[in-house]
């Protein structure tokens, strides 16, 4: 038997007049025009100097975005286990986002991998496709980004045996995916991020079943939708304590992979336990073969494992002959910034000309400059600098001063 969630198919009118064949072969003629954008609507004169409203634009959805970014002192996990389970169903070609929803989707994707690991660079992460009913692993859970990108660029290419057909099966992916993280350490957090296209799932058995497997093993289930809202999903998300959203567009997707860079917040009762880890130091030893993500390799420098003395050739990594976390220290402080966030800085109008207490820049009055004020220390900040300091420096450069 199979379960749908939903199942809306709607047929377009095959055109029967001249007129309308007409205006259907003028419209594919301007279709390469699509993707086009007329980029000198959006540029705009002010004080004598030309200003691009997109790239305004863009700088005020990012401050959006970091207000709605949670900012207290909560109990996160730091060793993140996470799989990403994309749809590649028929669906995925339609061209509400462009180019295509797949295309757009493993860019973002891409995009989403490398702002992943800078954030929790001792974390690992798996990609897996639903086309056809089935689930795959495109990519076994590991620390290698390279590898992960690698996968997602043989979806786009013409010869690649998963192009999108068939229906997804959501059930199936959350069943494998449950199946791989069961296995991992119990001080890590279990998590499964959905990009979904379609409307429908071809499930072969009953889903609510395994929505309460993956609520008992505390497996934090958020997923994306490409086209519309689906119950079945906003039920998924609310019983396994995960987020359901809807992209409207390629930005707001964006915005909404790079949310679920934040670490999730866990339970209080959650036990602490103790993690082995080793800092390895980078030398140069005789020439020795190395197995890494593509093949093997002849290495001469790499990082001394400092239990085992085998060389790895790059870290964050486990050690290939003890299984030790090997790291570096900017690892596990990019890591531990999310226990102790820095406070958003508020947007406020200076009262007179003002230098930005990071670039030295001038901040006029009056002039529409908004200037952005620690709440700490009182400084004023330009919007670079503000950038910098929460996505990047993760500390107040007037507080330390």
């Amino acid at each position: 038997f199979f379960f749908r969630a939903a199942n809306q198919h709607k047929m377009a009118d095959a055109p029967t007049t001249a007129i309308e064949l007409e205006k259907q072969e003028e419209s594919s003629k301007r279709s390469w025009q699509m993707g086009l954008d007329e980029v000198w609507n959006e540029v705009e004169e002010k004080d004598g100097m030309l200003q691009v409203q997109e790239a305004l634009n863009k700088a005020r959805r990012h401050r959006r975005d970091l207000q709605l970014t949670s900012v207290g002192r909560y109990k996160r996990g730091m060793i993140r286990y996470t799989f990403v389970i994309l749809d590649v169903s028929h669906a995925m070609e339609d061209d509400d986002l462009k180019p295509t929803r797949l295309r757009c989707a493993v860019q973002k994707l891409k995009d989403f991998i490398e702002a992943y690991f800078h954030q929790n660079p001792i974390s690992h992460l798996g990609i897996m496709i639903m086309r056809e009913g089935v689930a795959k692993v495109l990519s076994e859970p590991s620390g290698n980004q390279t590898r992960h990108k690698h996968a997602l660029d043989k979806l786009l290419r013409p010869d690649t045996p998963n192009f999108p057909a068939g229906e997804p099966s959501l059930q199936n992916a959350l069943t494998l995916a449950f199946k791989t993280l069961r296995a991992t350490p119990a001080h890590a957090t279990k998590e499964i991020l959905v990009l979904m296209g379609s409307l429908t799932s071809c499930d072969p058995g009953d889903i609510f079943a395994t929505i309460q497997d993956l609520k008992e093993g505390n497996i934090r289930v958020s997923i994306i939708g490409l086209a519309a809202a689906v119950r079945l999903c906003q039920t998924i998300c609310e019983e396994t304590g995960g987020d359901h959203s809807v992209a409207l567009d390629e930005e707001h997707l964006q915005g909404l992979l790079v949310q679920q860079t934040v670490p999730p917040i866990v339970k209080s009762d959650t036990q602490n336990s103790l993690i082995a880890m080793g800092f390895p130091k980078f030398d140069t030893f005789p020439p020795a073969i190395k197995k890494t993500h593509a093949a093997y390799v002849v290495t001469q420098r790499g990082y001394q494992c400092p239990q085992c003395k085998d060389v790895v050739p790059d870290i964050p990594c486990k050690c290939t002959t003890c299984g030790l976390l090997l790291v570096s220290s900017p690892h596990l402080a990019r890591t531990f910034h999310h226990l102790f966030p820095i406070s958003r800085f508020i947007e406020v109008n200076p009262m007179c000309d003002q230098h930005c207490i990071g670039c030295n820049a001038m901040l006029r009055a009056k002039t529409g400059v908004q200037a952005y004020r620690c709440p700490d220390c009182n400084n004023l900040f330009c919007f670079n600098c503000d950038v910098f300091a929460h996505d990047t420096l993760y500390n107040c450069p007037g507080c330390h001063a």
